[in-house]
């Protein structure tokens, strides 16, 4: 028989896992951390707040920065990443990746920034002047966000296959076959990794050896969300991209896969990705709701409507939450609360907000990267 203290060990190996590294002033991956948490390294900007700056990617820009070495690198949606400097807005470098791309947030791992194209094709740049190092071939188009786990770099494609690869040269480690092709960004923690699959199914894996350790269906039919990993739990966003059902955001039991609790939108809209932390869910609906859940039973805390339509998952920076709504404008709320701080103007549609030193980072299919704020060494 196990003893007590065993599952007390294993219940804080778990919790560890899902638990985001201390914030360093660098955001090293889509929506601040490979577990997809929302949360960023900060610190945030003071009331009121304008642009810094605004830089022309001279395409749509479909997904976030990341910030590092003291460049926030973006990728425009044709397959140009572009580096640009934090305080001045000025471009460090640029880089063509060759083909058109998803929503491909750069995961900066191992001195690299490792990003994913609509060709299939991973590349490893170096961040410091975008050379790049290597390219692996995969078998069909990668939609989003690559992740890091034991060790390794995570990879997903549309045609249905995980992929593991090795940092330093991007060998193949593992390939696993999913039952169907993947949709979103992947979430991975210290050992697992977890996939949104067409037909309403999230899969979660071994990240060592890709071997699965479950699967749900959330969904009849439809795609899903980004999962956000945290506190034992996996968000899942079910029933997007589908008619006939109705969308909810589910709460999966990190371990095995079960259902914990879910919830929709009065409206019955999509609702997305949350941002994680303390105890509380913080999701946005494209009815144009803000909601903060109780993590443990799914209970809404708060609500709050923006007055226009929310599709980008919110950040979180201590006790300020950031929404862009596509609107127009960038807005802070109290996540104790709701009560909103401030709003800045935007153009264009905008995708997750990256926070550090003293500013907002976010992109939006008009081709601009923002920088709203006051930089803060």
């Amino acid at each position: 028989m196990r003893s007590a203290a065993t599952f007390i060990l294993a219940a804080a190996l778990v919790a560890a896992a899902c638990t985001p590294a201390p914030p360093t002033g660098d955001v090293l991956a889509y929506r601040g951390d490979s577990a997809r948490t929302g949360t960023m390294a900060g610190p945030g900007p003071s009331a009121p707040v304008v642009s810094a700056w605004e830089y022309q990617a001279g395409a749509a820009i479909g997904s976030s920065p990341v910030v590092v070495g003291g460049n926030a690198i973006v990728v425009s949606s044709e397959g140009t990443v572009h580096a640009v400097n934090v305080q001045t807005g000025v471009a460090a470098w640029t880089s063509k990746l060759g083909s058109e791309v998803g929503s491909a947030t750069p995961l900066i791992i191992g001195g690299l920034a490792v990003i994913g194209d609509e060709a299939g094709v991973v590349h490893a740049l170096d961040p410091a002047g975008g050379t790049e190092r290597w390219r692996t071939t995969l078998d069909g188009p990668i939609p989003g966000a690559l992740a890091s786990s034991s060790g390794l770099v995570i990879a997903a494609t549309r045609t249905g296959s995980a992929v593991a690869l090795k940092p330093a040269n991007g060998e193949v480690a593992w390939r696993t076959t999913l039952r169907a092709g993947v949709t979103r960004s992947i979430a991975a923690t210290d050992d697992a990794a977890y996939f949104a699959l067409d037909g309403g199914w999230f899969v979660a894996l071994r990240s060592a050896d890709g071997t699965q350790l479950w699967e749900a269906q959330v969904a009849s039919d439809g795609s899903g969300g980004t999962p956000t990993v945290a506190g034992g739990l996996v968000y899942a966003a079910a029933g997007l991209d589908t008619e006939g059902v109705t969308p909810a955001l589910v709460a999966l039991d990190r371990a095995t896969g079960k259902e914990r609790w879910r919830y929709a939108s009065p409206q019955a809209v999509a609702v997305y990705a949350p941002a994680v932390a303390d105890g509380r869910a913080f999701a946005v609906a494209e009815d144009g709701t803000v909601v903060a859940l109780d993590t443990s039973s799914g209970r809404t805390i708060w609500t709050l409507n923006t007055g226009a339509p929310n599709d980008a998952p919110p950040s979180l920076v201590g006790g300020t939450l950031y929404v862009g709504d596509t609107n127009g404008s960038l807005i802070a709320f109290g996540a104790a609360d709701g009560a909103e701080l401030w709003r800045a103007p935007i153009v264009g549609v905008p995708y997750p907000a990256v926070v550090s030193h003293g500013l907002v980072f976010l992109g939006t299919n008009a081709g601009v990267l923002y920088a709203l704020g006051r930089f803060v060494p």
